[in-house]
């Protein structure tokens, strides 16, 4: 969560607006990049080599909704009033888990959801009435993201190589489509930050398959709000903000709820 914060910051130094769909093909063309200068020259089978190349593909166009239904959002709407309603996501991924996987998911899950989702509205306070039916895509960003874990747990017993290799080949492919639509030819400082970009998706990709892979999605569903927490700490370190009084009492909340979920490991066991 702290590297999807770190992404959602870096297009600030950016020298000139680009589009996001722009800034995500690097994003994802330098994930390839990277798996292809890391795996490629030792085993390429390693990237390719799966029993389920359908789900792959499904997996990775559900990924690739993620920002697509950001940026249509983020055009109809502030970015903090897009990430409040997307924060209905860890009750969305627990409802999925119940569902889909069988997992348990008791009073203490919905519960903790509901706290999550107050805390998160006092720290990201967000601005303004929603536009008519604009709620749709931060919903369906929140429902992409909680999928996307699902469907990680369902495919657990192929190799984390192959499931990064195809999540970034099939968001890259659809919109390498697109290119000459939206592409403007970046500065080399530009495409560096973009390429950082990549790097940090990658690591954020790596270490949410490896968590989905190593515990329940209900179970990790409500540490995923991590990501406003990081924000915070981020923007007082690094651009002097300090919190407001609200958003510390916010913070106080998720850090209850989550005590009072793990406490005294319940959660776990409820969801194994």
């Amino acid at each position: 969560m702290l590297f999807w914060r770190l992404i959602e910051m870096l297009p600030a130094s950016l020298s000139q607006p680009y589009s996001p769909f722009e800034i995500v093909w690097v994003r994802y063309g330098t994930h390839l990049l990277l798996m292809l200068c890391l795996w490629a020259p030792l085993n390429p089978a390693r990237l390719v080599r799966t029993a389920r190349p359908g789900l792959h593909v499904v997996r990775a166009v559900i990924m690739l909704g993620v920002p697509v239904a950001f940026v249509l959002a983020r055009s109809r709407m502030p970015g903090d009033t897009v990430m409040s309603v997307f924060w209905i996501e860890p009750a969305v991924a627990m409802l999925l888990g119940a569902v889909w996987l069988g997992e348990r998911v008791g009073r203490r899950h919905w519960l903790t959801a509901a706290a999550l989702f107050v805390g998160v509205l006092m720290i990201l306070r967000p601005s303004g009435a929603l536009p008519r039916l604009s709620w749709v895509f931060p919903i369906a960003m929140a429902a992409c993201f909680a999928l996307y874990q699902v469907l990680t747990r369902v495919m657990r017993e192929e190799t984390t190589t192959a499931r990064l290799f195809y999540t970034a080949l099939g968001a890259w492919v659809p919109l390498s489509v697109g290119l000459p639509w939206f592409w403007t030819t970046p500065t080399l400082p530009d495409l560096g930050v973009m390429m950082s970009i990549g790097v940090l998706g990658f690591l954020f990709v790596a270490a949410l398959d490896r968590a989905v892979d190593s515990a329940p999605v209900s179970t990790l569903a409500p540490f995923a709000v991590t990501q406003p927490l990081w924000g915070v700490v981020l923007h007082a370190l690094l651009r002097g903000r300090t919190p407001t009084l609200e958003a510390g009492v916010g913070i106080a909340v998720v850090l209850v709820a989550w005590l009072v979920f793990a406490w005294p490991g319940r959660a776990s066991r409820e969801g194994a």
